[in-house]
């Protein structure tokens, strides 16, 4: 978001105003306890008509088993998870109903293309050949969760077939750690290219993750974990102060909404192309596609992202993030908030919900 440049210079003056956000939305900020609970009242002088909540209190729970249980129990009315097996759980109980989303983002493992040691394709390849991508959707998602190869669902018009995302290929990593540590031996050890591995702490679903690709990755790397909260994980992707780390992305309901990730204008010092991987020939594609409405034009050219993707390796592409915003039947509303227009605002997709349009009854 845009903040003012009032609230800037304010900022600069009082780093406390980082935790308390601004903004003219149907409720404003009233406090904070970090890691607790925020809460946001009714903003009484709204544009934008009428608000029918008093309050609404946002509570953190990394644990998706707990979240779930809190949901069930009756302790919080409405709950926002992408873990399968806690999917699977609310949609076959009473009491709530459930707003499913699969063709969003995707998780994946990134990789920093301007620092050793995946400046090299040959490292960028070794980490996919060394990926355990069987036992991530087998243990990981407990068998639920869709394998993706690329940043398009298969029922996304944009679906590249093609495209195949490699992994459990240990030997091949083997080889190309091999060669890597022949060229560069200073970022290796015993044969074993040097890489950290960032993830975002207090998470149990990232935990486990982070344990089951070390243990794949450890025929060719030499791993080590870097655990932050989720803020200075984003704040160090952005400045490239990562190796590797686990992260979703490419949510956009159109594609060309995706642009700013990968584009060559947005890589700087503070870079929204994370990887910082600048191809020209991709730019002149997301121009091309992004300039026509023709889909005969579009399809073709997206197509042809996903395999440039593929063939850069910057993305080890996991699964396609199933969504639930799940809310106890208590809550109505959801998918009522109009524009002043009287359009429909969009329903929760992805890890959004809107609030604008919630009431609450008391059964």
């Amino acid at each position: 978001m845009v903040p003012s440049k009032a609230w800037l210079v304010a900022a600069l003056e009082d780093p406390t105003l980082d935790q308390q956000p601004v903004g003219t939305g149907p409720f404003r900020f009233d406090s904070r306890t970090e890691d607790s609970v925020t809460r946001f009242v009714r903003n009484e002088g709204y544009w934008g008509g009428e608000v029918w909540l008093d309050a609404i209190e946002f509570v953190p729970v990394p644990d998706p088993d707990t979240r779930t249980d809190l949901l069930l129990a009756g302790e919080v009315h409405a709950l926002q998870t992408s873990s399968n097996e806690n999917i699977d759980i609310l949609e076959n109980s009473e009491g709530i109903y459930n707003f499913i989303d699969v063709t969003t983002d995707e998780s994946f493992i990134m990789l920093n293309s301007s620092v050793a040691p995946f400046d090299d394709i040959r490292a960028r390849k070794a980490l996919a050949y060394a990926t355990p991508k069987e036992d991530y959707i087998a243990l990981i998602t407990a068998g639920l969760g869709v394998p993706a190869d690329q940043l398009f669902h298969p029922d996304n018009p944009y679906h590249n077939p093609a495209v195949k995302q490699e992994a459990d290929m240990p030997d091949k990593a083997v080889e190309l750690a091999a060669e890597y540590c022949a060229d560069v031996p200073a970022n290796c050890t015993d044969g074993k290219i040097k890489m950290e591995y960032q993830f975002v702490e207090g998470s149990v679903i990232n935990q486990r993750t982070a344990e089951l690709m070390d243990k794949g990755w450890s025929v060719a790397f030499d791993v080590t974990f870097d655990l932050k909260p989720q803020q200075g994980h984003i704040q160090d992707t952005a400045l490239g102060f990562y190796n590797a780390v686990a992260w979703r992305q490419f949510a956009a309901l159109r594609p060309e909404g995706d642009n700013v990730w990968l584009m060559c204008r947005t890589i700087g010092f503070i870079s929204l192309n994370w990887p910082k991987y600048c191809d020209e020939d991709r730019d002149a594609l997301l121009w091309e596609a992004t300039a026509t409405r023709d889909e005969s034009i579009r399809t073709p050219l997206f197509q042809e992202l996903a395999q440039m993707l593929h063939d850069d390796y910057l993305y080890v592409f996991l699964t396609h993030t199933k969504w639930a915003n799940s809310f106890d039947n208590s809550v109505h509303g959801v998918c009522e908030a109009t524009t002043l227009e009287g359009h429909q605002i969009i329903c929760p997709y992805s890890g959004r919900t809107g609030f604008r349009g919630v009431w609450m009854s008391e059964d």
